[in-house]
């Protein structure tokens, strides 16, 4: 299933294994400079003040360009309350106002890439917040277990490391990803309908159906 335009975002470029996870996001949706974006490297480190090699500084605007048609993809470790920022918990509200800074007025899916956002409440508080602020939003993913991102890099020209790579949910997904294919949405994500209508590129699904929850 293919949106109109993805995007992305990385909130830990500090962090090896989440900078390494975007790179894998980032080449399988063949993802553009322009719409890829990261916070900076903090002080301290070789590259302290400047996004990675490949991604835009995410500052205020940046993401004014979303619409119902985007796949926004968000980076980051996780938890059930939020997203793991170094030692800080990234609370609903604190999201719905850093995504609200950058710009975003609407987005048709934002994906969260990390562990167990999918497995509380955070999603379903998200779309409250997001709604708070006049942000339209068409569905929400997270994972509900821990997440492992396979990751080979291929080369790395001027844009950015080229990888290969899949994310697998847990030691079984992984095991059935190593052997066969993935276990079903069921069991490895939540899915949540925003405050928009939105009907997902090819239409209706098994997976942006009736098993989502409506908030």
């Amino acid at each position: 299933m293919k949106w109109k335009e993805a995007a992305i975002v990385l909130l830990d470029p500090a962090d090896r294994v989440i900078r390494d996870a975007a790179y894998v996001w980032r080449e399988r949706y063949s993802i553009p400079t322009e719409r890829s974006f990261s916070f900076r490297y903090p002080p301290g480190r070789s590259l302290a003040g400047q996004p990675p090699l490949g991604f835009k500084p995410l500052e205020p605007g940046s993401l004014s360009f979303s619409s119902l048609g985007t796949k926004l993809i968000v980076v980051s470790h996780g938890l059930p309350d939020g997203l793991a920022l170094q030692r800080t918990i990234l609370g609903s509200g604190q999201v719905a106002k850093l995504l609200a800074v950058c710009g975003l007025k609407e987005v048709g899916l934002l994906a969260f890439k990390g562990c167990l956002i999918g497995k509380g409440a955070f999603l379903d508080r998200l779309v409250a917040h997001l709604s708070s602020r006049d942000i339209g939003v068409g569905w929400l993913i997270g994972y509900k277990d821990v997440s492992r991102t396979q990751t080979l890099i291929l080369d790395t020209p001027a844009s950015g490391p080229r990888t290969y790579g899949y994310e697998a949910i847990g030691t079984m997904d992984l095991l059935m990803r190593n052997a066969t294919e993935k276990l079903p949405d069921a069991e490895r994500v939540k899915i949540v309908k925003g405050n928009r209508f939105v009907v997902p590129p090819g239409g209706a699904s098994r997976r942006y159906g009736a098993q989502a929850t409506w908030v």
